[in-house]
């Protein structure tokens, strides 16, 4: 809220603020912040832009082979390019089995 709050101005944020605070409560955060980034689309369309830009120009992806044969990944995503390698990651890996208690070590995922 904060940094969407920033971002608009306070007093454009503060006319809904009531309704947000609500939401937050409902909503888990990752669905949150996705609220608060429409609402910056909606009230600061220029800015919103400029920052998707921004991140869109940081990205990079590494991929490097290990001497064992196994591959190491690395680096920096935007949302959209990040929600797409999540899901075909997902898709391709699957449910892992009840014993397996390694940590998955995206935010609020669990195997």
């Amino acid at each position: 809220m904060a940094r969407t709050s920033a971002a608009v101005g306070t007093e454009a944020y503060s006319q809904g603020l009531a309704d947000m605070v609500e939401w937050g409560r409902r909503l888990p955060p990752y669905r949150f912040r996705i609220l608060n980034d429409r609402v910056r689309h909606l009230l600061d369309p220029d800015g919103a832009l400029s920052d998707a830009q921004d991140s869109y120009e940081r990205r990079w992806l590494r991929v490097s082979p290990l001497l064992d044969g196994m591959f190491a990944l690395d680096g920096l995503l935007d949302a959209e390019g990040g929600a797409c390698l999540q899901t075909t990651l997902d898709a391709l890996m699957g449910p892992g089995p009840a014993q397996d208690e390694r940590c998955v070590a995206s935010a609020g995922r669990t195997p």
